[in-house]
C-alpha cells in the first residue's frame, strides 16, 4: 500500500494561538508513505507538536516538515526502524525572521538489524530571531549493518540572529555506518561577488543564493502547489 500526505497550519497575524499537535504513524509491511507539513503560523502563533513514524519490515517513509511562521515552534520529530528493511528519509527546511524562535529536535531510532535512514536539515535565521536544531542517531543494542546519516546547515544573515545545531550519535551496536554533519555560516562572499560581476543587483544575488541552499529540500517535495508557496514564503521573508 501507499499513502500519500500533505498539510497545511496556518493562521492570521495578531492573534494569539497555541497549536498542540501529536501524531503517530505505524508504516507496515512493504508500504510506503510520503508525508508532507507546511507550517505558516502568524507572527503571535506558539506551536509545540510531536510526531513520530514506526517502519515494519521493508516500509518506506518520505517525511518533510516545512517551518515558516509562529512566534514560538517547538517540534519533536523523529522514525523508528523497528523491522528488518525499514527505510527513512526526513528532511525539513526552516526560516525564523523578526523575534521568531524556532526548536526542534529529531531522532533516527533503528531499533532493528539492516536498516537506513537519512535526515537533511536546512535553515536560516535573521534580525532578531534564534533557531535551535538537535538531531540524534541511535543504534540500539543488535541493531547491525544500519546506515544512517543526519546533516544540519544553517544560515545566518546579520549579527542579530542566531543558529545552535547539536547532532549527535548514540551506538549501541556494532558493525554499521552511522554519521552526521553540521555548518553554521552566512553567505558565502565568494559566491556574491561572481553574481554580481555578472551584472546582478546585491539584492536579488542573496535571494538567488538563499533559495539555492533550500532546493536540496524544497526539490523533494512531491507536490508543485507546496513548492510554490515554500518559494513564496522564502521571497516574503528575505524581503
Amino acid at each position: 500500500s501507499r499513502t500519500v500526505l500533505a498539510e497545511s497550519m496556518e493562521s492570521p497575524d495578531g492573534v494569539e494561538l497555541m497549536s498542540v499537535v501529536s501524531r503517530e504513524f505505524h508504516v507496515a509491511e512493504g508500504a510506503k508513505l510520503q508525508s508532507t507539513t507546511l507550517r505558516a503560523w502568524g507572527d503571535r502563533t506558539v506551536h509545540l507538536a510531536g510526531d513520530w513514524a514506526r517502519l515494519s519490515r521493508d516500509a518506506r517513509l518520505e517525511w518533510i516538515t516545512l517551518n515558516f511562521g509562529g512566534r514560538l515552534t517547538k517540534v519533536r520529530f523523529g522514525s523508528d526502524g523497528a523491522e528488518p528493511g525499514a527505510n527513512a528519509e526526513l528532511d525539513g527546511l526552516y526560516f525564523a525572521s523578526g523575534e521568531q524562535h524556532v526548536d526542534q529536535k529529531t531522532l533516527q531510532v533503528h531499533s532493528s538489524p539492516d536498516t537506513y535512514s537519512r535526515l537533511l536539515y536546512k535553515g536560516v535565521a535573521k534580525d532578531k530571531a534564534h533557531s535551535v536544531y538537535q538531531g540524534q542517531i541511535v543504534a540500539r543494542p543488535g541493531a547491525i549493518r544500519v546506515d544512517a546519516y543526519q546533516r544540519n546547515n544553517n544560515l545566518v544573515l546579520n549579527d542579530g540572529a542566531r543558529a545552535d545545531s547539536m547532532p549527535g550519535l548514540q551506538i549501541d551496536a556494532d558493525d554499521l555506518k552511522c554519521s552526521h554533519g553540521s555548518t553554521v555560516g552566512n553567505l558565502d562572499e565568494d559566491e556574491l561577488f561572481y553574481l554580481r560581476c555578472r551584472g546582478i543587483d546585491e539584492a536579488s544575488a542573496r535571494k538567488a543564493l538563499i533559495r539555492g541552499f533550500f532546493e536540496d529540500v524544497a526539490g523533494r517535495i512531491p507536490h508543485e502547489c507546496v513548492r510554490e508557496v515554500v518559494h513564496s514564503q522564502v521571497d516574503a521573508k528575505i524581503g
